[in-house]
């Protein structure tokens, strides 16, 4: 709309999404990093991650993170690289 505001539209693939985008508490390029990451840890292991509501819970429960690291999933991929996309 020329003159006026722009207008977004919030959406989001669960499995991909920070927990602050889920919330809709707001975003930065932290929020990109977990995406990046989620959408690195499919393609290297062929499996959707774990959402992050899930892991929030899991540690709010003091119990560990659910999430594998990529080298649990594929062999191929080293552990350094694994335990870069878990962080």
């Amino acid at each position: 709309i020329q003159g006026g505001p722009a207008k977004s539209i919030t959406g989001y693939t669960p499995i991909f999404a920070s927990l602050e985008q889920m919330r809709g508490s707001g975003t930065d390029a932290r929020s990109d990093l977990y995406s990046a990451a989620a959408t690195i840890f499919s393609l290297l292991t062929g499996h959707p991650p774990i959402d992050a509501l899930a892991r929030a819970d899991s540690l709010l429960h003091r119990q560990p993170d659910p999430q594998k690291l990529a080298c649990e999933l594929n062999p191929l991929v080293p552990r350094t690289v694994s335990e870069i996309v878990q962080q």
